[in-house]
């Protein structure tokens, strides 16, 4: 019995510990905006990076207005901007992100509206 009481007394905090490791790695990568991917976008390190002013992340997408989504994903994406796809009726989260470009877009796939945020 007594065997038993010691490896427990040895097992739980260790497994605590490990536990407690876990939720630091994943708060500080959600902290960070990233997935926990090593290969993030150039969106996400722009998210990451508090020094990069937020008037820096200019708005002004509207040219993409009635054209393809895979084309205006590409070249967002090569700005280095987070994108967004969505359907004109997708739930999406309301969390802000400076960097990031929302697309939406009609059953056909025509971009109908751009927005920031």
């Amino acid at each position: 019995m007594d065997r038993k009481i010691r490896r427990i007394a040895i097992t739980v905090p260790v497994a605590i510990a490990i536990l407690a490791g876990c939720v630091i790695i994943y708060s500080v990568l959600q902290a960070a905006g990233g997935t926990g991917s090593v290969h993030a976008s150039a969106g996400e390190a722009v998210a990451a990076n508090p020094d990069v002013a937020i008037e820096e992340m200019v708005c002004d997408f509207d040219v993409w207005i009635g054209k393809e989504v895979a084309a205006a994903e590409a070249e967002l994406r090569k700005l280095g901007r987070a994108v967004r796809v969505l359907g004109k009726d997708t739930p999406a989260t309301m969390d802000y992100r400076h960097d990031r470009v929302n697309v939406i877009h009609d059953e056909n796939g025509v971009i109908t509206s751009v927005t920031c945020g």
